[in-house]
């Protein structure tokens, strides 16, 4: 729908057995699997995969991962070159492979490749850090920056990607960490959980990602929307076990992703199609 307070994604989910994807329709609905996706005590929602799951055509690593799509339900190609396109959220990693502990925790994609990934890398666990990896349009070249030199598990942040006129923008809690080209069309976004690893680098493993209740948003011209950015994330943001969150200032009317799940239901065959997309 076109009504303030809503979002529009399909979920996708690499199991060992195949990838899935689950429509729009089924969120809304109330689908929920334990523990790819589904509601924590409290409202958040854990998006969780291992590391032997399913990739999508052209990726080499597993995800439980919502892509954007239009206000009718198709999926959206925005063109970056012309109006304002953002999407935030506020989330935190609880669970990364100990031999590589990289997510990816909100992309904007291209018609070809991602444009921009914010991810969470390391060596190891004791050395997290949050990069921002991003391919000029018409270029092979990937450039990375480290945009936080620390990171923890289950540390709360507050990244937002902007796009305006051909110009992108990272935010990250609230502070301007990146600026880069995104002069191109066929973009969309995705988030949070699309990890970096594999059962070749990263052996049995999973990640783990969980997202505070209602701070999942994402718009573009013409949508209706009260939108305004978060200004403030929760109480341990920190970082460590046990930060306990206090939910953010959202504006009432903001988009929101629909998570109210209500009940567990396990994957059909129709649920079941590989992606055309690539990554």
């Amino acid at each position: 729908g076109s009504k303030p307070g809503q979002n529009h994604f399909k979920l996708g989910i690499s199991r060992v057995q195949a990838y899935y994807e689950y429509s729009q329709a089924r969120l809304v609905e109330g689908f929920s699997t334990e523990p790819y996706f589904y509601e924590l005590p409290g409202g958040n929602v854990q998006f969780r995969t291992g590391t032997g799951g399913v990739p999508t055509k052209g990726s080499h690593y597993p995800r439980s991962e919502l892509r954007e799509l239009d206000q009718q339900g198709n999926l959206i190609a925005w063109d970056g070159r012309k109006g304002t396109h953002w999407m935030d959220l506020i989330v935190r990693a609880t669970h990364l492979p100990a031999k590589r502990p990289w997510c990816c925790l909100l992309q904007i994609h291209g018609p070809d490749s991602d444009l921009t990934r914010l991810q969470i890398e390391g060596k190891d666990l004791d050395s997290l850090k949050l990069v921002c990896r991003n391919t000029p349009p018409g270029s092979d070249e990937e450039i990375t920056q480290v945009v936080k030199t620390e990171y923890h598990l289950n540390e709360w942040i507050y990244p937002r990607y902007e796009v305006i006129d051909g110009k992108g923008t990272l935010w990250l809690n609230g502070l301007k960490v990146r600026e880069f080209p995104a002069n191109l069309s066929g973009l969309y976004f995705k988030a949070p959980c699309y990890c970096q690893a594999n059962l070749s680098n990263g052996g049995v493993d999973y990640a783990s990602v969980e997202v505070l209740a209602h701070s999942l948003r994402h718009g573009h011209p013409g949508w209706a929307s009260n939108e305004a950015r978060v200004t403030s994330i929760p109480v341990g943001a920190g970082g460590g076990p046990g930060s306990t969150p206090v939910p953010p200032s959202v504006p009432p009317k903001a988009q929101r992703v629909i998570m109210v799940i209500r009940h567990a239901e396990k994957p059909t065959d129709a649920d079941s199609h590989v992606l055309s997309e690539t990554g």
